[in-house]
């Protein structure tokens, strides 16, 4: 598992550069992907088979599920904390230098939505649970967005998967 695992985590590499890479074609004046629709397709495609594989030959037995959310928010979180912590303080210098931005927007809108919105947005940007769904809950014109960091979305979304793939990935064809 060890070869098969590092070419996967290679590939996925590959992809989420390439997704990078389109989101700085500005920067940059090219795009090798095609909008990056495709890489981000492939990528999760090959994340479901790579959590198969894992699921199947690391956690087994009773207690694996748990294991396997625990070792999931483990990988994810921290380096989310990170980001949100840098993001939150690039934003805190925008706020105190021009008083504008998304802390000048959260202050603005605390109150005006309703509490469970409120709830939502700060949970989500906080643990990542509900975050793929938050520009719905708190709907904003672009280029504004609710989220701490923008890209995360992708991780409620990974998140969605891990939480319903012990159940989905162990079960017989049949069965599905």
């Amino acid at each position: 598992m060890a070869v098969g695992a590092a070419a996967v985590g290679t590939l996925r590499l590959i992809l989420a550069s390439a997704v990078l890479l389109v989101h700085a074609g500005s920067l940059f004046r090219f795009n090798i992907t095609g909008g990056g629709q495709i890489p981000v397709e492939l990528f999760y495609i090959i994340s479901g088979f790579y959590m198969a594989l894992v699921l199947n030959e690391k956690y087994v037995g009773p207690g694996s599920a748990g294991a396997f959310y625990v070792n999931r928010l483990l990988r994810l979180l921290p380096a989310y904390w990170v980001m949100a912590a840098i993001a939150l303080a690039i934003y805190l210098y925008i706020y105190f230098v021009t008083g504008t931005g998304l802390i000048a927007w959260v202050l603005a809108l605390a109150g005006k939505i309703a509490p469970w919105r409120e709830l939502w947005f700060l949970v989500s940007n906080a643990a990542l649970i509900g975050i793929d769904w938050l520009p719905r809950i708190v709907p904003l014109k672009a280029p504004d967005t609710a989220l701490l960091v923008a890209p995360a979305w992708t991780l409620g979304v990974e998140l969605s998967f891990y939480a319903i793939a012990p159940f989905l990935l162990r079960k017989s064809v049949w069965t599905l």
